[in-house]
């Protein structure tokens, strides 16, 4: 339906303000949309809807739903009648939403799958460690996987799905943990876009950008869980302790935390796991002399990253000696300095996906592990590269 024109300085007519509803209902019941596609300001929509009511006028058909909306809810109007001293009502508007599971369903869904396996994590037993790990910890990232993405090898240069993908992930982690020294602590970081797509319109949703996803939804999710979770039990058996935080990105803005959630309930009573389920966008960490920040990236340039570290924690900020700060989103390896902190972007495992192959990107691939002392800083790195699709050897 065509946006209704708005004539200033003209009475509207009957017929005029029965369009301007209806269009409103086009809208899924949203006033502000609609006066957004009109052209003019809320308020005015607003003493639009007014007038109608006092008038009597209603929409041609209030109860009508447009094509591939489903009702989310219905809106009210009442005005006083001077005669009685009651509330009238004046008008009724169905509110829609487009048909489908929306995010806020797979959240959902995904926190009462969890519950169903609360406390139900593998108990792994005690590593034995060096006795000199006490003071050592060590991070590992885990930038852009993108679980759920679909690259056809005809037309990327190399195939992924989420099977390879898992595959592909686990390959990779349990040569790089195994060339890992003993520490007493082990940090689990998921950099953003963990997740591929939010849900099986799979789009992103800040753009809007159409993805090429290879399965459901909850297939994803659940192939995601199961991986972190062998993950998990991975580190528990070569650290003390294990941190672990899922930072959402532009692909997985809800997801990210919801599989977080789901996570902590069940390792709930295992000791020996600590989630922190803070659910902005972003992560900060001090052990010792060391202070590490984390960011997916789609929201602030890098760098400008310190400065907000510093900030926000800025009683860590002090007590540091030692800064770093890692982000993802590009899948390029690129370090920068500002404020006397080295910022880090970090390659991912995943290959390019259409889009970004047909517009010439590309990159090394590679996972890595830092290792921290808690008071002489960063101490040793180890590197597992991806070439032709699989782990190098």
């Amino acid at each position: 339906m065509k946006a209704p024109e708005i004539v200033r300085g003209r009475a509207r007519t009957d017929d005029e303000l029965r369009g301007i509803l209806d269009f409103i209902l086009q809208c899924g019941g949203n006033a502000a949309e609609a006066a957004r596609r009109m052209g003019i300001a809320d308020r005015s929509i607003y003493a639009i809807v007014a007038r109608a009511a006092a008038r009597g006028v209603e929409p041609s058909n209030p109860a009508e739903v447009p094509a591939g909306h489903v009702i989310k809810g219905v809106s009210v109007l009442h005005t006083l009648d001077p005669a009685t001293g009651a509330m009238v009502e004046r008008a009724r508007w169905t509110k829609t939403r487009e048909e489908g599971v929306t995010p806020e369903d797979f959240v959902e869904a995904i926190l009462a799958e969890a519950d169903t396996l609360r406390g139900a994590a593998p108990i792994v037993a005690p590593p034995a460690v060096a006795f000199d790990a006490a003071e050592r910890f060590h991070l590992f990232p885990w930038p852009d996987f993108h679980l759920g993405m679909l690259a056809w090898g005809a037309e990327t240069g190399e195939d992924y799905d989420l099977k390879i993908a898992e595959r592909l992930v686990m390959d990779a982690f349990e040569q790089l943990v195994g060339q890992m020294p003993d520490a007493n602590q082990a940090i689990l970081l998921g950099l953003g876009d963990l997740v591929h797509f939010d849900d099986d319109r799979k789009r992103t949703e800040r753009s809007g950008a159409v993805l090429d996803g290879d399965s459901r939804h909850a297939k994803v999710r659940r192939v995601t869980i199961r991986l972190v979770i062998w993950a998990i039990r991975l580190l528990l058996s070569r650290f003390p302790r294990v941190l672990v935080r899922i930072l959402p990105g532009n692909h997985d803005e809800r997801t990210a935390g919801a599989i977080a959630d789901a996570l902590s309930l069940i390792y709930e009573t295992e000791p020996r796991v600590e989630f922190d389920l803070d659910p902005g966008l972003w992560w900060f960490f001090r052990r010792g002399l060391v202070q590490i920040g984390a960011t997916h990236g789609h929201t602030c340039k890098p760098a400008q990253m310190p400065g907000v570290m510093a900030v926000r924690r800025a009683e860590d900020w002090a007590a540091a000696k030692v800064r770093r700060f890692y982000h993802g989103h590009l899948h390029n390896r690129m370090i920068g300095e500002e404020l006397g902190t080295p910022i880090e972007c970090l390659q991912t495992v995943a290959p390019p996906d259409a889009w970004h192959a047909g517009a010439g990107y590309g990159a090394g691939r590679s996972l890595v592990g830092i290792g921290f002392h808690d008071t002489a800083g960063e101490i040793g790195r180890a590197y597992v590269n991806i070439l032709d699709g699989r782990v190098a050897q």
